[in-house]
């Protein structure tokens, strides 16, 4: 095998080892699973082909075969390819589930692809894992897609998506043709882009340039003796409802400027789930809770380089905002609350929090730290405290993803995989409300302890909010 090598990025080795999962579902017109399976393979190829890295595998290699402990992706230059799984007919009908919904447990998970444990990257894990298949009434089909997440952040696997389907249905890609060989590697193009702000920074230790990001820590969490029962579930929330309290955040401020969608959505999410906890723990009251949100660093470190429509760049270009509440407070459903919180969000993702020299640092600082994997999360991960929110509310999903009419054409449904977490949030893509209504839905998934969870759904705000 002639084998191509591509180092990761700091920005790439300090995510998490798993897998960015996308589940798409589309009512069918008629054609037949081993005809969309077929389609959907044939625009595969043609994806490999012009982005060769998706057959490979990602890999950690450490001393002494390297400097440090690092992670690469590794393919066969001549042969690489990967294969689209059939995993036959999901025992429910489509119909029924698209009529609730279409849950985020709808599909068993023995028909979505199957992912290695974290664990499995030294002896390689696949950038790319897909599954395809239908229901028992023959009215829909879906389609799940995993790409590993050391490679890869939301939004280039947004583009992917998008270049796969345009390849599906023979329409005009935005890659007009394959990766070029003389194309600068990730590696290079972060830190070429980040020089001036690198060069700035060497005479810092790494210790010291990670202790300015309180999102990072050097102490390893504690695991707890035993872990709660945990669950997730999908809500919607019509966009009216947000516009409304959008309108009021401006009365109230006597600012024209309002908080964004995502921080609106974001500031109740993070109210309602410390409401829910404080339920069950009191002394929840009487401390802080922290929201840690997914900032999208691309424009931020050039605009001109890495946001290219031709050339976007499709590694990670993710970084963590930290924001505080308190919890007595600032959970407390009012709008002078909401403001507060709101707020607190925008400070933490702003561009003078989150700016080049904050980037460079992270940059650096985990570059030349001995071993990334001893660089830990900076907010409590296990004791009911803190939330995480990850936003796709920007990747357009259902505009921008036609994978025509043998498949289906535009998805009905884009869901992340059902997953048993405490502190968890997603913001997914905006929809249409069905039923050919112009209504637009904000969907949201929560994960949450089983009891917290129940707290959450008997709030009364959150239930004077959802859509039922």
């Amino acid at each position: 095998m002639a084998a191509s090598v591509e180092k990761l990025s700091p920005l790439d080795v300090i995510m998490p080892p798993t897998y960015v999962q996308a589940n798409i579902f589309f009512r069918t017109n008629g054609s037949d699973l081993s005809a969309i399976h077929q389609k959907l393979q044939d625009g595969l190829d043609k994806l490999v082909t012009k982005f060769p890295w998706l057959g490979g595998q990602v890999h950690r290699i450490e001393p002494p075969q390297a400097e440090k402990a690092t992670l690469e992706v590794r393919w066969d230059v001549e042969n690489s390819s990967a294969k689209l799984f059939s995993t036959g007919t999901v025992p429910a009908s489509y119909e029924d589930l698209a009529a609730k919904g279409m849950p985020l447990d709808s599909v068993p998970a023995s028909f979505l692809p199957s992912t290695p444990p974290m664990t499995a990257l030294q002896a390689g894990a696949p950038v790319f894992i897909a599954t395809v298949f239908d229901f028992s009434d023959g009215k829909g089909v879906g389609l799940s897609v995993c790409l590993h997440h050391n490679f890869v952040d939301g939004a280039g696997a947004g583009v992917l998506l998008r270049t796969w389907a345009d390849l599906v249905a023979d329409t005009s890609s935005s890659f007009p043709g394959p990766v070029s060989a003389q194309a600068p590697k990730r590696v290079d193009r972060i830190s070429a882009t980040l020089n001036d702000e690198l060069e700035a920074l060497k005479a810092e230790t790494p210790e010291a340039l990670l202790a300015r990001h309180p999102e990072y820590s050097l102490a390893p969490p504690a695991f707890p003796t035993e872990f709660a029962a945990s669950t997730a579930k999908l809500f919607a929330i019509p966009a009216a409802k947000i516009e409304a309290m959008r309108v009021e955040l401006v009365k109230l401020s006597g600012n024209e400027k309002a908080p964004s969608t995502g921080n609106i959505l974001s500031a109740l999410i993070w109210q309602v789930v410390t409401r829910a906890r404080i339920v069950r723990t009191p002394s929840l009251a009487n401390q802080q809770s922290k929201l840690v949100t997914a900032v999208n660093g691309r424009a931020r470190i050039s605009q001109e380089q890495l946001c290219e429509p031709t050339d976007p760049y499709l590694g990670n270009a993710v970084l963590y905002a930290l924001g505080t509440l308190d919890a007595a407070s600032d959970s407390h459903h009012s709008t002078e609350a909401l403001a507060r919180v709101c707020d607190a969000i925008a400070r933490s993702q702003s561009t003078e929090t989150i700016d080049r020299r904050h980037i460079a640092e992270i940059h650096s600082g985990v570059d030349r730290f001995p071993d990334y994997r001893a660089i830990f999360p900076g907010w409590d991960l296990f004791n009911s405290r803190d939330l995480t929110i990850t936003s796709w509310a920007d990747l357009r999903l259902y505009e921008w993803l036609n994978f025509g009419s043998v498949v289906g054409g535009k998805p009905e449904f884009v869901r992340v995989p059902y997953m048993e977490a405490d502190g968890v949030g997603m913001l997914l893509p905006r929809r249409k409300a069905l039923g050919g209504s112009e209504d637009v839905l904000f969907e949201v998934a929560i994960l949450l302890r089983r009891d917290d969870l129940e707290a959450l759904k008997a709030d009364e705000a959150w239930k004077g909010l959802i859509q039922v």
